[in-house]
């Protein structure tokens, strides 16, 4: 396409809203946006340019209880959405977390989907995966979260169909053993801790964007 051909493009499809429509799970409307003037075939050529999907993306106005189910993929969404607590921007910092083992490993950390050996759910197999790679849940934690009485024991935070003794080693140390051949052994251990510092069930715990830009994982990255 020539660049006279590109700009005749985007004069006939200019930047607009589409109009709403229902998708598999919800209502969704998509927008049509280009940065104008456009630049030339040959600076796109040796232009590098970031690609972002805001399809889950929401409002800090909707951080309450009532709108958690479609905050975030399921195999990356952090507890406190599962479990119908209020959410802020340490949401970002737990998909990140989960982000950083899922593009090196081409798979996901927490998988969303039954588990038929434990007659788990995909929210129930999501929750026991977090409980054997990072921590135990706490009560004074899932007291403020509605919706953990559907999961948790009161008594002991174990998952009610799991007790602590059955959940296996799927910590993120043994999880990034698993894939040695891609992570070299010397950047193991800097990845387990920057995944660490996302991945923690308490949100007020996570590390800040600006806490990891000084992270060592990024060292000598500019």
């Amino acid at each position: 396409m020539t660049t006279a051909e590109i700009e005749k493009w985007l004069q006939d499809n200019p930047p607009r809203r589409n109009p709403p429509e229902m998708s598999k799970y919800e209502m969704i409307q998509s927008a049509v946006s280009q940065p104008l003037p456009m630049i030339s075939v040959e600076d796109a050529l040796t232009t590098n340019f970031v690609l972002a999907d805001f399809g889950a993306a929401r409002s800090p106005d909707d951080s309450t209880a009532g709108y958690n189910h479609v905050v975030t993929s399921p195999d990356i969404r952090p507890p406190e959405i599962f479990l119908g607590g209020a959410w802020d921007e340490k949401v970002d910092i737990w998909t990140f977390g989960c982000l950083v083992y899922e593009i090196i490993a081409a798979r996901p950390l927490f998988l969303h989907l039954p588990n038929g050996d434990f007659d788990l759910d995909p929210t129930e197999n999501v929750l026991f995966f977090m409980m054997g790679s990072l921590e135990p849940f706490r009560a004074a934690q899932l007291s403020i979260w509605p919706l953990a009485i559907n999961y948790f024991d009161p008594k002991d935070c174990s998952l009610k169909k799991v007790p602590h003794s059955s959940v296996p080693d799927l910590s993120i140390e043994r999880r990034i053993e698993l894939i040695s051949d891609i992570v070299p052994a010397a950047e193991a251990a800097p990845m387990v801790a920057l995944m660490r510092r996302c991945l923690k069930l308490d949100p007020t715990q996570r590390a800040s964007a600006q806490d990891l830009l000084s992270d060592p994982f990024f060292e000598g990255v500019d």
